[in-house]
């Protein structure tokens, strides 16, 4: 059960996005449109403020998921192919990395992963994107009757899974 502070949280939230919510989703939709530069991922600083921009994308995915799809936790499992990507050093020193990899990397996250998603942890930080792939289908091959739901982040994953189906 959910504390006094938690509940005071949320609600203090849920005032400033509603008080703010023309200007959220604008910022929102840009960001999701911006998706990638010439086909290339879009790489960004990792700084508090998007730290703070994930938290708020996941907070509207979970609400969106759950209004038109249910309890998604208590059905079972996702079969979602995840990707991190190594993270660069810009020449300022400042860290940047794809968006996804930092929500991979937020503890926050990684704790509910083994709760959500088939695929372990290990699997979305393997450098090599092939074996994280096989190692994906194979868990999610054996965890299959979990499984209630296959996705990607990207719709270029799916697209890799089905290419890796057919030249294997």
């Amino acid at each position: 059960m959910a504390s006094v502070n938690e509940f005071e949280d949320g609600l203090k939230m849920i005032e400033e996005l509603t008080t703010i919510a023309e200007q959220v989703q604008e910022h929102v939709l840009g960001q999701i449109l911006s998706g990638t530069t010439g086909g290339e991922l879009k790489i960004v600083p990792v700084t508090s403020e998007i730290s703070n921009l994930r938290t708020v994308y996941v907070s509207l995915l979970t609400s969106v998921m759950k209004k038109h799809f249910g309890n998604m936790d208590q059905a079972g499992k996702r079969l979602d192919f995840m990707f991190a990507i190594l993270e660069i050093e810009t020449p300022s020193g400042i860290k940047a990395r794809i968006v996804t990899t930092s929500m991979y990397k937020d503890n926050d996250y990684r704790n509910i992963i083994s709760k959500h998603y088939t695929s372990p942890i290990e699997t979305i930080f393997c450098s090599d994107t092939k074996q994280s792939m096989y190692r994906q289908l194979l868990i999610g091959l054996i965890r299959r009757d979990e499984v209630v739901m296959f996705a990607s982040n990207f719709l270029t994953a799916i697209l890799r899974v089905i290419k890796f189906f057919e030249d294997f």
